[in-house]
């Protein structure tokens, strides 16, 4: 019957694109470590990290690297603050869609990698506005070109957006080779990333941590969660199977 009803959606005798991301269950541990994970950066976040002792080691960890500052890292600084705002960061995200469904020719499977990067970082700020935590106060050199920043601290946005791009890609790639590649590039930009936004003065230390940490228990679940919801209505399947009826390109399979 399914097979009846795909040859009516793609032709007569056209073959049915095979998908590439496959859907991770839910499991016992996802549950586990995601909500155990959650639970420690929220609460974390609500006792330790507003503290006045931490507060003030936080500070002076921030004055500490601030004073070693110079023009280029000033601009590595800038690059990393500005690259991974929010407008930026969509279009990375975006632009990463487009190359996956060219070079994969699914464009199901690449909608799925975008919206997964997406929920998995849109979450963060749940625990943003939980925590509520203020930002660092004003650093002696303050970076010439970054506006300041006004929202709550606690986690980092940037960190997060960058840990979910790097969580997303390594879950849907397809050959162990490409996750060790992924997973060490990734790690490369996420600290990166974390120093960056160290050197600007707009996060402490904690705050970068608890993204990564974030992304790293509940972003799974939150991955398997959307894999799960996917498969019911076959989504990712129904798009490649729409797209290449209406596009040769998209009916040829990856070489």
């Amino acid at each position: 019957m399914i097979a009846m009803a795909v040859t009516k959606i793609i032709g007569p005798g056209s073959r049915i694109p095979a998908r590439w991301v496959q859907p991770v269950r839910p499991r016992v541990q996802h549950v586990v470590t995601g909500v155990v994970g959650f639970l420690i950066v929220v609460v974390y976040g609500l006792t330790t990290a507003v503290s006045p002792s931490v507060t003030a080691w936080g500070q002076r960890v921030l004055v500490s690297i601030n004073n070693g500052h110079s023009a280029a890292l000033d601009g590595f600084a800038r690059a990393f603050s500005v690259g991974f705002s929010p407008p930026y960061a969509f279009t990375i995200v975006v632009v990463l869609v487009v190359v996956i469904a060219l070079v994969g020719r699914r464009v199901g499977d690449a909608l799925f990698v975008g919206v997964s990067i997406g929920v998995v970082y849109a979450c963060t700020y749940v625990v943003k506005e939980i925590v509520r935590r203020p930002r660092p106060s004003i650093l002696p050199y303050p970076i010439p070109g970054l506006p300041p920043e006004t929202d709550p601290s606690y986690p980092s946005g940037h960190v997060a957006i960058v840990s979910s791009l790097v969580l997303v890609l390594v879950l849907v790639a397809v050959r162990a080779w490409q996750r060790w590649v992924i997973a060490f590039v990734g790690a490369v930009l996420v600290v990166a990333t974390a120093f960056a936004r160290l050197y600007a003065g707009v996060h402490y230390p904690d705050d970068v941590a608890a993204s990564v940490v974030y992304v790293g228990t509940v972003g799974p679940l939150i991955y398997a969660c959307l894999g799960w919801l996917e498969a019911r209505w076959s989504l990712v399947d129904h798009t490649n199977q729409w797209m290449a009826k209406h596009w040769k390109y998209f009916a040829v399979e990856r070489a």
